[in-house]
């Protein structure tokens, strides 16, 4: 039996954004949590602060990304 090949960005948000598929979404997260905060650290040298941003911006994208494809 072959191996999945894990689906890409492109594909995750375009299956949340027409379905709201949550799976979808976490994946995404888990994807992307480290990189926002690590650029958010590098830009606010607070830990606290950087995580406050990677969860903004993980809440602004689930409250978004699913409209945008209906534009």
């Amino acid at each position: 039996m072959g191996e999945m090949q894990p689906k890409s960005d492109a594909d995750l948000l375009r299956e949340y954004a027409d379905h709201g598929t949550e799976p979808a979404f976490t994946e995404l997260v888990t994807r992307y949590t480290n990189l926002v905060y690590s650029a958010a650290a590098r830009q606010t040298d607070s830990p606290d602060i950087a995580a406050e941003i990677t969860q903004r911006v993980f809440i602004g994208l689930s409250r978004t990304w699913p409209g945008i494809s209906k534009l």
